[in-house]
C-alpha cells in the first residue's frame, strides 16, 4: 500500500490493518476491506482517475452520501473520510452478497422506490450537489448525449464498422422519433442515484438491501433515472413492471403524468446509450479503468449485449 494511503488510513484506527483483502465486483474502481483491532471493518475505496475522464467521481459519491444520511437513509454506506490528495475515500463496509436475478421480488422493488423516494422528499433548502455523470433536462440533451457516444464509438478501429452496420440506422430511428416529440422546455429534476439497478445492491439475510456506488450521482432527469433501471444488462428487470414501476417511482413529483410519457418516449433512447456502454471496454480509457479495477468482461459478451439493447430499442420504437 502506498505511504499515503497509509497516512490516511491511520488518521482512523489507533492500529494498522489486521487484513488487507480486495472486494469483487468494482468495474472502475478498486475497493479494499479493512479490519482492525479496534472499530468495526471499513471499505477503503481508491477511484480511477485519467485526464480524459473528468467526472469528479469521488466528489460526487462523498458528497451524495453525506446528503442520503442526512435524510436519514440507513439502506447506503456511511461516508467517513476522505483524502483528494490519494483520490480515495473511506465508508463503513456492510455486510451483504451481490444480487442475483433469482433474488428479485416485490419487496426488492418496494425498496428501491423508498430509497429513491426519500432521497426527493421536499426539503427547505436545495441539496448542494453535483449534476449527474451526463445529466439531461431537455430532450435535446438526452439525444447529444447518445450522438456523441455513437460518435466516439465509430472512430473506433474494433468498433467502426458495427457502428456503421448495426447500431446507426436504429439510432436513426431512435432520433427520429424522440425529436419529432421534443419539447424545448426544461423537465423536472431529481436528486439521482444515476447507474441505479440491482446490481449496485447488496442483499443481507433479512432481505433488506444496501445501495451502493454512487460515482455518477447528482441532479439529474428523473426518467432518465427509471430509463437507466430498467436499460443495465447485469440484472434485467422483467419489462412487464416497467408501466407499474414507472408510476410509483415518479409519483412523488408534481407532474408524474407528463414524466410518465417522457419515460416511455426515452426508454428506446436508453437503450441505445446501454449498448453504446457496454462497448466501453474498447475505448481507451476504458480499458484502462478496467485494467485499474482488475476486472474481467468478455469482448463476446459485451457485443451480445449490444445487439440485445439495440433489438430492445428497434422493437419499443412502435410501442411509444
Amino acid at each position: 500500500m502506498a505511504t499515503e494511503l497509509k497516512k490516511f488510513i491511520s488518521a482512523f484506527s489507533l492500529s494498522p490493518p489486521l487484513r488487507f483483502s480486495q472486494l469483487s465486483g468494482g468495474a472502475n474502481n478498486r475497493v479494499y476491506q479493512l479490519e482492525f483491532t479496534d472499530r468495526d471493518p471499513i471499505v477503503l475505496k481508491c477511484y480511477f482517475q485519467h485526464p480524459q475522464d473528468l467526472r469528479q467521481r469521488l466528489n460526487a459519491e462523498f458528497s451524495f452520501l453525506e446528503y442520503g444520511w442526512n435524510c436519514g437513509l440507513q439502506c447506503i454506506p456511511q461516508p467517513i473520510a476522505f483524502d483528494a490528495s490519494v483520490n480515495a475515500a473511506l465508508y463503513s463496509y456492510v455486510p451483504g452478497r451481490t444480487m442475483q436475478p433469482s433474488d428479485l421480488s416485490d419487496t426488492c422493488y418496494d425498496q428501491a422506490i423508498e430509497f429513491f423516494h426519500l432521497l426527493n422528499q421536499p426539503r427547505l433548502e436545495k441539496p448542494n450537489l453535483l449534476a449527474a455523470s451526463e445529466a439531461c433536462f431537455t430532450l435535446q440533451e438526452h439525444v447529444q448525449i447518445v450522438e456523441n457516444r455513437i460518435q466516439r464509438l465509430s472512430q473506433n478501429q474494433h468498433l467502426s464498422l458495427f457502428v456503421q452496420t448495426e447500431m446507426k440506422s436504429v439510432w436513426e430511428e431512435v432520433k427520429k422519433k424522440v425529436l419529432n416529440d421534443a419539447s424545448s422546455t426544461e423537465v423536472e429534476r431529481c436528486i439521482s442515484p444515476s447507474d441505479f439497478g440491482f446490481h449496485n445492491a447488496l442483499l443481507q439475510k433479512d432481505g433488506k438491501l444496501t445501495f451502493i456506488d454512487f460515482e455518477y450521482a447528482g441532479w439529474d432527469d428523473p426518467a432518465k433515472t427509471v430509463c437507466d433501471f430498467f436499460c443495465q444488462p447485469k440484472i434485467s428487470v422483467p419489462f412487464h413492471l416497467f408501466s407499474s414501476f414507472s408510476e410509483r417511482f415518479v409519483s412523488c413529483f408534481q407532474q408524474p403524468q407528463e414524466l410518465i410519457q417522457r419515460i416511455g418516449l426515452l426508454l428506446p433512447l436508453y437503450q441505445v446509450k446501454w449498448a453504446c456502454i457496454v462497448l466501453n471496454r474498447y475505448s481507451q480509457v476504458g480499458e484502462m479503468r478496467r485494467n485499474f479495477a482488475q476486472s474481467e468482461e468478455h469482448a463476446e459478451e459485451q457485443f451480445q449485449k449490444a445487439r440485445y439493447l439495440l433489438t430492445k430499442a428497434k422493437d419499443m420504437i412502435w410501442l411509444t
